[in-house]
């Protein structure tokens, strides 16, 4: 009897220890399970994070390209306006340099004193009426300039500074020669406004030089947007 007593409370108690052990494994189980649920989520949302930041930078990427475009074209726009009202500048002040004094001194070549006196009577009309016309068209640079300082770099800034006074300094010069060729010596001579036309082209070239410079300046901060 005291044998089957020890078989029985040998076999409870060996169903106790399984029991127990059974329960240990199954919590560490269910832990187990519990951390792998655990770690699909973190990964779920890890995966969420790394797309939604994937979509923002191309979001962010997409919108900078889309700026930098419309900047682009905004300074190409105004930098194209500045060249062609300077080409235009640039073809009157010529026609009043250039042509119109050449036709003057054509007319002066004559012997006919009436011829002359018309001649230059034309040549007063003429040249106000394009005087007046190159400072509206300087006025419209000058303007246009204003447009450029708000976008341009201090590079394009200066060069404008200088081309403004290059100008102002050829237009000045011209308003002089002008004075001169309404004067009675340069009827009798014409070979005194040859200083003035070698000084306007000094000016001219100096216009030209800061010109190409601008437009060289110009096309590289158009490169770098």
């Amino acid at each position: 009897m005291g044998i089957l007593f020890n078989i029985f409370f040998f076999l409870a108690g060996a169903a106790i220890i399984y029991v127990a052990a059974y329960l240990r494994v199954k919590e560490r189980n269910n832990e187990l399970v519990q951390n792998i649920k655990k770690l699909e989520s973190d990964k779920k949302q890890v995966l969420t994070r790394f797309v939604d930041e994937i979509e923002k930078t191309k979001q962010e990427h997409a919108s900078a390209l889309e700026k930098k475009k419309f900047q682009y074209e905004d300074k190409r726009i105004v930098f194209s306006n500045i060249f062609a009202l300077l080409s235009i500048f640039h073809e009157k002040a010529n026609a009043l340099c250039a042509d119109k004094i050449q036709s003057l001194l054509n007319e002066l070549v004559s012997d006919d004193e009436r011829t002359k006196h018309k001649a230059i009577q034309k040549y007063n009309h003429d040249t106000q009426v394009l005087v007046a016309d190159l400072k509206e068209e300087h006025n419209r640079v000058k303007a246009e300039q204003n447009n450029i300082r708000l976008i341009a770099s201090t590079e394009v800034d200066s060069l404008l500074d200088e081309l403004n006074a290059a100008v102002d300094s050829a237009v000045e010069a011209s308003t002089k020669m002008l004075t001169v060729i309404r004067t009675a010596e340069f009827l009798n001579d014409q070979s005194i406004i040859r200083p003035h036309q070698k000084n306007l082209f000094s000016h001219g070239q100096v216009i030209q030089n800061i010109h190409i410079a601008l437009k060289d300046q110009m096309k590289l901060e158009l490169n770098d947007i």
